[in-house]
């Protein structure tokens, strides 16, 4: 017997995980009895030896009409029987068990005792009986005569969803946080709202699938993967990015799916053994939790109430902005960052909220005619002839100037190319709505000059659109995928005549190896400008690079250009890895500014950040470098959100609008770049671009945090001008709603 005892355990494990493996395991688990002599001799020596034992068994009731159903085999079960029937298996010549001659044997039989014994508690429903005895342990339990033990077991399987969900709820907690946060964690768990919030989408969707599948094991392992899936990438998004996983993200899988070659996916050791019991917990459902009796015709009408009640649900409850605000403890977090503001929301609860980010719904008071009485005023402007210039505009990768912060000091001055192209151009600072991530938000607040953005599914209004009614030719770069943020679609709406990617250009500068750098990428813009001027054409182009990108390496360190203060090495190293990414990056830049300075056509040249780069998280290396990052503070406000922008243009260009493209720029929202450019050069543009330079007058930064109103920062809640934000929202909805083609 002991020599069987390893595979014995293996067949016991593999009975867990399928029915056909608990098959195997009955008719294969006897074979050891082939290896004894005087098999019935044995058995009646046990018989002496364990009369008490095996009378507790079979109990001490007995009749001619009582009946035993055992899968044992009947060599070791008769023995023991006083005067009961037996259905048992026969074990063949190679002493394995004949399970088919079992069940047929059962299936002919009438199904109507007085008494009934089973030895799991999984065909207690197989035959109908007065009296049902279900073993459990060395003990019969009478079901039908202990009704409480009955009715707490039919509790139990009608309470297991919501067990499920309640388990999948703190097992979401987990991965609202890079690292296991057990204040954040008992905030959640005082919070009996927020927890209610975050169960209920669990529990609707496990009972939502039960009664679709018939098989709680089936809709527990659909949810827990769901839920794992979401808290994983949510995780991963948080160490890389400091963001949140959003609903809006979902439409990014391609791009997700690709970004993994370059980033790692966050699992913590507690994720894996969450991952292992949720597995656990379905083997047992499998093999123990019945599958839910009811037919077709009552469970898809169920299924249908299901998701009707979770529509309303999502409409009444998990979209409102009053209960979303009413939730959460503020106490341990920066307020001001949208993310925390997320982490204390949950992960379930939050993520479900952000789908109303993606509703491009009408602002609050909009009707059509009174924006159009609004844009009536404004005319649409061409550009004169003699003054058209070629526009090379070009948003950097994670572009920021840190030789602003006095606290750090260089050992290499990285920014001397920047500061160079900065005395000889128009140069500020605009205030994103970004940080560490979402590069695609200050792309389409320059292109467009919209601050709330409509799908671009369709043809859209942009100043893109405006150069190409202008009779340019418009073009846009990225060295990376057409498909990031569906460019290759959305482009094409906002009015480019082709947009260059990784796919159909810049791969053949490295093979398939890496991305172009900015050289390169550089290199690319310069060859489509004199071959567009060749043609007689001028040239729009807006390229954005990727050279810099993160995340930056916090292990090694390639060349040191600050001074060690003490930093710990991850931020040492974090802070200088990026600094070489900005030295190269400033180094391409200062080249294409001298080729263009030497470029007989005029030309203007814009550049800008998107976002300041994700150096760690919770902003530690930026705290441990002295930069303040408090957002209730106007210096910690624009540390965090204050990128730079450059406007240079070359002596033709100077030469044709008569300007001389030097000094210091306002600090505005990158949605008033444009703005920015024609009040200086003197083009006049479209009705939007009119509309949008008056607000501009009055209102310089739109920022979730603050305004800034006729130069000084204000709260929203607190400014003069809120009015015209809100017919802001209106014209801004009504020009990205309508294409508007000008004869």
């Amino acid at each position: 017997m002991y020599a069987y005892i390893f595979i014995h355990i293996l067949y016991f494990v593999l009975s867990l995980i399928s029915l056909k493996a608990e098959f195997a395991k009955k008719e294969k688990y006897h074979k050891y009895l082939n290896n004894l002599n005087n098999v019935d001799l044995l058995i009646k020596e046990f018989k002496k030896t364990h009369q008490k034992k095996i009378n507790e068994w079979y109990i001490d009731k007995y009749s001619d009409d009582n009946i035993i159903f055992s899968t044992s085999p009947e060599l070791l079960v008769k023995p023991f029987l006083k005067k009961e029937k037996l259905i048992a298996t026969k074990l063949n010549q190679n002493y394995e068990l004949d399970i088919i001659n079992y069940t047929n044997q059962i299936y002919k039989i009438e199904d109507n005792f007085q008494e009934s014994y089973y030895s799991t508690f999984k065909n207690i429903d197989l035959f109908k009986s007065k009296y049902i005895y279900v073993k459990k342990g060395f003990l019969f339990i009478n079901y039908t005569e202990n009704k409480i033990n009955f009715a707490l077991s039919k509790v139990f399987r009608y309470l297991m969803p919501i067990i499920l969900s309640i388990l999948l709820s703190f097992i979401s907690f987990t991965f609202t946080t890079v690292y296991l946060d057990a204040v954040m964690i008992g905030n959640y768990l005082n919070d009996i709202k927020l927890m209610l919030l975050n169960l209920l989408p669990i529990l609707l969707i496990i009972v939502v699938l039960f009664f679709a599948t018939k098989r709680l094991w089936i809709s527990f392992s659909l949810t827990s993967i769901l839920v794992f899936i979401v808290g994983i990438i949510n995780k991963t998004k948080l160490y890389y990015r400091d963001d949140v996983f959003k609903f809006e993200d979902i439409a990014l899988f391609k791009e997700a799916f690709i970004m993994t070659e370059r980033y790692d996916i966050i699992i913590r050791w507690y994720t894996l053994i969450c991952i292992i019991f949720c597995i656990l917990i379905i083997i047992l459902l499998r093999k123990y939790y019945k599958k839910l009796n009811i037919k077709r015709k009552y469970s898809i009408p169920i299924t249908i109430i299901l998701l009707v009640i979770s529509f309303f649900v999502y409409q009444k409850i998990y979209i409102n902005a009053e209960i979303y605000n009413n939730v959460g403890n503020t106490e341990n977090i920066n307020i001001w960052i949208a993310t925390r503001q997320s982490q204390i929301r949950g992960l379930i609860y939050p993520f479900i909220y952000s789908s109303t980010e993606i509703l491009y719904n009408k602002p609050n008071g909009y009707e059509e005619k009174e924006v159009k009485k609004i844009l009536s005023k404004y005319t649409y402007d061409d550009i004169l002839e003699d003054k058209k210039v070629n526009i090379i505009a070009i948003m950097l990768e994670a572009y920021n100037d840190f030789s602003k912060f006095d606290s750090i000091t260089f050992t290499n001055n990285v920014y001397e190319k920047l500061h160079a192209i900065e005395k000889k151009s128009l140069y500020g600072n605009i205030i994103v709505d970004i940080f560490g991530g979402g590069t695609i938000s200050t792309e389409r607040h320059f292109i467009t000059g919209y601050y709330e953005f409509p799908s671009f599914r369709k043809a859209t209004n942009s100043y893109a659109r405006y150069f190409k009614e202008q009779g340019y030719i418009v073009e846009a770069m990225h060295p990376i995928y057409g498909a990031f943020y569906n460019r290759n679609t959305i482009n094409a709406n906002l009015g480019f005549d082709n947009y260059w990617n990784y796919e159909n250009k810049f791969w053949v500068h490295n093979g398939w190896a890496s991305f172009a750098n900015d050289h390169e990428l550089y290199s690319e813009i310069i060859k489509n400008l004199e071959d567009a001027n060749n043609k007689e054409n001028y040239y729009f182009n807006f390229s954005v690079t990727y050279q810099n990108h993160g995340p930056y390496n916090s292990n090694n360190l390639a060349e040191m250009y600050i001074e060690n203060k003490g930093y710990t090495s991850e931020t040492y190293n974090t802070i200088n890895n990026y600094l070489k990414g900005i030295k190269d990056a400033n180094e391409a830049l200062y080249e294409l500014v001298e080729y263009l300075d030497n470029y007989e056509k005029p030309t203007i040249l814009i550049f800008f950040g998107d976002h300041n780069p994700y150096l760690g998280e919770e902003n530690y290396a930026y705290e441990e470098l002295g930069i303040s990052m408090d957002l209730s503070t106007i210096e910690g406000f624009e540390n965090y959100y204050s990128i730079p922008y450059v406007i240079h243009a070359n002596d033709s260009a100077k030469k044709i609008l008569n300007r001389d493209f030097v000094g210091k720029l306002n600090t505005i929202s990158p949605n008033f770049i444009m703005n920015e450019l024609f009040e200086y050069i003197g083009y006049k543009g479209n009705e939007y671009l009119k509309y949008t330079s008056e607000l501009k007058k009055q209102i310089e930064v739109i920022n979730q945090i603050y305004y800034k109103e006729n130069g000084e920062y204000v709260f929203p809640s607190n400014s003069n001008y809120q009015y015209m934000i809100d017919e802001f929202i209106k014209v801004n909805y009504y020009w990205s709603s309508n294409i508007n083609y000008n004869d």
